[in-house]
């Protein structure tokens, strides 16, 4: 667990690159640590089944919104990709924001429209050829 905690030594260092062994053993510390923290929180009584942490399990993952995001951008220059990248983990969250802003009744009929219509173009590409001596 030679690269557990550099993460946390390199806080807010976006530029760089990060070994493949740096992120998974980090990812393993992190995970483990919460896991810890969340059989903390229940056995005093600050966890929450609603929202699913704790107290302790919450305040240790928001600690680690820049650690990670500083990870990412430098795994990502690893790969030879932008840091821009980072910016597609923000879409779920977009998305949700937009959902639960929205009525669910609007959310539901639009996700049915999407399903169910049958856009004009999309009919003619999938008409079956007729077939010859019928």
């Amino acid at each position: 667990m030679k690269y557990a905690f550099v993460p946390f030594q390199k806080y807010a260092t976006f530029s760089g690159r990060a070994r493949r062994a740096e992120y998974w053993q980090f990812t393993l510390a992190t995970a483990l640590i919460s896991l810890a923290l969340t059989g903390l929180d229940a056995l005093t009584g600050t966890y929450s089944v609603a929202t699913g942490f704790g107290f302790l399990s919450g305040l240790f993952s928001l600690a680690l919104i820049v650690p990670f995001a500083a990870l990412y951008a430098r795994r990502f220059h690893d790969f030879g990709w932008s840091t821009w990248w980072l910016l597609i983990l923000l879409v779920p969250s977009a998305d949700c924001a937009v959902r639960c802003a929205v009525r669910p009744a609007v959310s539901r009929l639009w996700l049915v429209n999407l399903v169910v219509a049958d856009p004009p173009r999309a009919r003619r590409q999938r008409r079956v050829p007729a077939r010859p001596g019928l």
